[in-house]
């Protein structure tokens, strides 16, 4: 048996292999405190102005095929409380590609001078593409790809206040089969509905702000899946320049770096170490995050 069969051979063992370990999870962000709207339809809207923001993360570099995720997400105020968004993620791993097309939908209620309830829901789905072919295997398990559509819908509270923000979402509520294979062989993952929970607060220890410090965190919850916890502290300068670091809990530590050059423009960058046994074979991962304010 040629090298290259044995190869390929390895590489589609692990992808189903993966299919069936666990129930599938959504991609995780290091910098999810700038890119909430993928994850809660309530936060559409919440920052009064049209917003955008777009995701490049290319996940375990060095390994080849690993996931590389795209994000970009748009959301705007509509009149005095109803807020629109659109939220697209396109996630590729290996033979895998999925892409995820949300509309977003949210309404304010204002609990005190300073601080804003949003409650959101969010409709679309998820195309799923599997390239099986292109893995020149002759067995009857990859002879066919696949390609089908999930619709969903998703809800979330965002609540705002004047240094602080809490969140809670399930972006998408509806259990559905991601893979399928009718034949000899069966094999599925299911895409189960994930719990996020957020928060945090910006102490000023400048009168002026002239220096800030954010802690933060997020929580995704998923069943048959360990407990993700990220927690983040961000240090602002100037409101031109924040610097800080992250660590999700038993997986990685990251650096995170980000620049303000004009009001309506936010420029970051996160460099993720994994600290589990990924961590052997990849040489980290690279967020990066382009932010608009119109």
């Amino acid at each position: 048996m040629k090298f290259t069969h044995i190869k390929y051979i390895i590489t589609s063992l692990i992808f189903v292999l993966s299919l069936n370990a666990k129930a599938q999870q959504d991609p995780s962000f290091t910098m999810y405190q700038l890119n909430m709207n993928i994850i809660n339809p309530a936060f559409a809207g919440s920052q009064d102005v049209l917003d955008a923001t777009m995701l490049i993360r290319g996940q375990w570099v060095g390994i080849k095929d690993a996931p590389s995720t795209q994000t970009l997400s748009i959301s705007s105020p509509l009149g005095k409380n109803l807020g629109l968004g659109l939220s697209l993620v396109n996630d590729k791993f290996s033979v895998a590609k999925e892409t995820d097309v949300y509309i977003d939908f949210s309404y304010k209620l204002q609990v005190s001078e300073s601080m804003d309830l949003f409650l959101g829901l969010k409709g679309g789905g998820t195309f799923i593409n599997v390239d099986l072919q292109s893995l020149n295997i002759n067995d009857p398990l990859f002879n066919e790809n696949i390609s089908r559509f999930n619709p969903n819908f998703g809800a979330g509270a965002y609540l705002k206040g004047k240094n602080y923000y809490a969140s809670l979402s399930v972006p998408v509520l509806l259990q559905s089969k991601r893979y399928e294979k009718e034949g000899n062989v069966v094999t599925s993952a299911s895409d189960k509905p994930h719990i996020y929970l957020a928060g945090g607060y910006t102490f000023s220890l400048e009168n002026d702000s002239k220096l800030t410090i954010t802690p933060s965190f997020m929580m995704r919850y998923v069943s048959g899946v360990p407990l993700s916890f990220d927690a983040t502290a961000m240090v602002g300068l100037f409101d031109k320049v924040e610097f800080g670091v992250s660590h999700r809990l038993k997986e990685s530590f990251s650096g995170l770096l980000l620049f303000k050059f004009i009001k309506e423009f936010k420029l970051g960058y996160a460099y993720e170490h994994a600290i589990n046994d990924i961590s052997t074979y990849s040489n980290g991962s690279h967020e990066f995050v382009f932010k608009f304010k119109f």
